[in-house]
């Protein structure tokens, strides 16, 4: 479904108002963006695996653009260059934890921090180091007529939340009730999707797999 698809179908709840397109687009952006912030994002929001470098004497790499958050269980990882060796997997801890452990000492990645737009890693890197993560990315913005991924995959979350504030706006509770009801159901759809995939084909065991 792209942008203009979802506008009309919101149009329609409110009694087709055309008036209201500009301010629609609108909402539906700020919807994204607070949905975003959610407690509990959805699985298609999670990056590919990418690559971030260290510089010789700083301890801070900037976050991605499109950084929304750390996955849970997926640290960052160190790769050797030297492709016998080990990945490292980073310990995360807290900046002052680090520093207080670490001090001034330099060389290859250990561990790291998440502090402001910056990671900061320890001890010091010494070289150009590479490092592997995998993040929770922000989706496109719909300043344009596409179809992201949060229309591809739970439009009726994203419009439910855009026409909940526009109705709300407009006082009509009508619509506005119609549009709870659209959000409640993208909610549920958003948990039950990342529960199967969390969960489907996974063999819980004592010991890990055998």
């Amino acid at each position: 479904m792209t942008r203009n698809e979802a506008v009309a179908m919101i149009q329609q709840q409110l009694s087709f108002r055309t008036d209201q397109t500009d301010n629609i687009i609108a909402y539906m952006k700020l919807a994204q963006q607070s949905l975003e912030k959610g407690k509990t994002l959805p699985w298609w929001l999670k990056s590919e695996r990418s690559f971030i470098y260290t510089v010789a004497d700083e301890q801070r790499i900037p976050l991605p653009t499109d950084f929304l958050r750390e996955v849970d269980d997926s640290q960052l990882v160190y790769v050797p260059t030297d492709t016998t060796e080990k990945l490292v997997f980073l310990d995360k801890d807290t900046t002052d934890q680090l520093e207080a452990h670490y001090g001034t000492d330099t060389g290859e990645p250990e561990a790291y921090s998440l502090d402001g737009k910056y990671f900061r890693i320890f001890p010091t890197p010494d070289d150009v180091y590479q490092i592997r993560m995998v993040y929770m990315k922000k989706d496109t913005v719909l300043t344009t007529n596409i179809e992201n991924k949060w229309l591809e995959h739970l439009p009726y979350l994203i419009m439910g939340v855009t026409g909940t504030l526009i109705a709300s706006a407009l006082r009509d509770q009508t619509a506005q009730a119609v549009f709870q009801g659209w959000a409640k159901d993208g909610l549920a759809m958003m948990y039950a999707e990342n529960e199967a995939r969390e969960h489907t084909n996974m063999d819980y065991q004592i010991g890990g797999p055998h």
